[in-house]
């Protein structure tokens, strides 16, 4: 008879509460749906204030950037050229740094009908100088033509330089 009473009363009790119990899931589902409303409403606020502050986008034209960044790759290819076919030995691995007196050196261009003569100045070091004579040789024996022209190149080192140095 125990078991038959608890079962009983067992039942009117979960009768009783299931209506509570549903009260309760009602007031879940009510918290949860506010916060989302919450967290809706945060949201679109949001938006609008990135909208208000947002501002407005220009294309970068960056024609130029390009042309002048070929312009540099062919200007350090050319130096590295005449690097390695006019230059010492001793400037294999020269770098642009190192080789800037060379093309920063005073000179003079003489243009007669048949040849070109450039004239350059000397440097105040002894070393530069004589690699400078031993550069102006090997342009001199490659006889360096000028492009669409019947001209010959070339290069005189200070007079006083050539004989002493060399």
């Amino acid at each position: 008879m125990r078991a038959a009473e608890r079962k009983k009363l067992k039942a009117e009790a979960d009768a009783e509460l299931e209506p509570l119990w549903k009260r309760v899931y009602r007031v879940q589902e009510s918290a949860k749906h506010e916060r989302y409303c919450r967290e809706q409403r945060e949201l679109l606020r949001a938006l609008e204030d990135l909208a208000a502050s947002e501002r407005v986008m220009h294309e970068l034209d960056n024609r130029k950037d390009q042309i002048m960044t070929i312009c540099k790759v062919a200007l350090a290819n050319l130096a590295m050229w005449v690097r390695d076919r006019f230059f010492p030995a001793t400037y294999a691995h020269a770098t642009w740094l190192r080789l800037l007196p060379f093309f920063q050196l005073p000179s003079r261009v003489l243009w007669g009908r048949e040849v070109v003569q450039v004239e350059l100045r000397p440097f105040n070091n002894r070393q530069l100088n004589r690699d400078l004579v031993a550069v102006c040789h090997r342009v001199n024996e490659s006889q360096p033509h000028l492009p669409m022209a019947d001209f010959s190149f070339y290069v005189r080192p200070p007079p006083h330089l050539a004989e002493t140095l060399l």
